[in-house]
């Protein structure tokens, strides 16, 4: 391009992709025609949608069934969903810097870890916190539910310093599950 004096000018553009492929929990080796293949194993790449395991770097979603990964002992997600009716069953789980987790519903047992950056917002439905979780929050937390999050045996929820526990509904939001 020219400016008005007929100089030659020009601008540089970087551009930035942030793409975080999609993972779908299917519990697909029910449904195969192998029966020596059906689990709730995280590590079956039948059980995903698409073929495979995720990976870090993807988004992960669970709406039906609870996914066992107690075996791993950590994994990172960029993001994780959990939705009314689907679980994760884990021994560490880190949600990475710059993304966000959504729990609709459904249960998480183990260690989740929400760093400073990162989000989760607890909304909808009861949830589920199995026996002897931890949730250690260093971001942000938003509970945006009339939903309860039920503690089951031993939980503990640890706000950091540098996290933020924001309320923004009504109701009980922590309890018991006997």
């Amino acid at each position: 391009a020219f400016d008005k004096a007929g100089n030659y000018t020009y601008a540089t553009q970087e551009v930035t992709v942030n793409y975080h492929p999609q993972w779908t929990w299917t519990h697909g080796s029910i449904y195969d025609s192998d029966p020596n293949n059906d689990n709730d194993r995280w590590d079956n790449p039948a059980n995903w949608s698409p073929y495979g395991v995720p990976p870090a770097e993807a988004v992960v979603n669970i709406g039906t069934d609870t996914v066992n990964s107690s075996f791993i002992p950590q994994q990172t997600f960029y993001g994780l969903n959990i939705g009314n009716g689907g679980g994760l069953y884990a021994a560490t789980v880190n949600i990475a810097v710059g993304s966000t987790m959504n729990w609709t519903g459904g249960s998480f047992t183990g260690t989740l870890n929400i760093p400073a950056g990162a989000s989760a917002n607890f909304s909808g439905s009861d949830k589920l916190l199995g026996q002897s979780s931890v949730v250690n929050n260093h971001g942000t937390v938003t509970w945006a539910s009339s939903g309860v999050v039920q503690g089951y045996q031993s939980v503990t929820f640890n706000n950091f310093a540098e996290g933020l526990l924001k309320i923004t509904a009504d109701g009980v939001v922590f309890a018991n599950y006997y």
